[in-house]
């Protein structure tokens, strides 16, 4: 992963512990990356993708079509990506949480998460 593929508030997991996740609420240029739910940051070698699933969806409450700020998003899975079709227009293939966070806010102005439902917690585990 690529600091620039990044922002605050993307959820992702760790490469050595990857049953936990956490919120992004910290990064820079160098690659690191700090999770609100550690205390330390970890270097952007260590952090990985968390892989969009109907149960990740299920978990944080969401289904596989979102209604965001006048948007439809609806959300096909097909193997190990989904196919994501924003107003029946405009389609993405994504494999992780974050990108399809990025992609949401960036086609409708909206974050997917807010920071107070995961940023404190004190362990995210599957």
């Amino acid at each position: 992963m690529k600091p620039n593929e990044l922002r605050l508030g993307n959820l992702i997991s760790l490469a050595y512990d990857p049953e936990k996740y956490g919120v992004v609420i910290a990064l820079d240029a160098t690659g690191m990356v700090h999770l609100g739910n550690k205390e330390k940051v970890d270097d952007i070698r260590d952090v990985i993708g968390l892989t969009i699933t109907e149960a990740l969806l299920e978990k944080l409450g969401y289904e596989t079509t979102l209604y965001t700020n006048d948007h439809e998003i609806t959300l096909a899975f097909t193997g190990k990506r989904v196919t994501v079709i924003i107003d029946e227009a405009i389609t993405y293939n994504l494999r992780f949480f974050h990108e399809l966070q990025n992609v949401v806010f960036i086609n409708t102005g909206r974050e997917l998460l807010g920071p107070p439902e995961f940023v404190y917690h004190e362990t995210h585990e599957w």
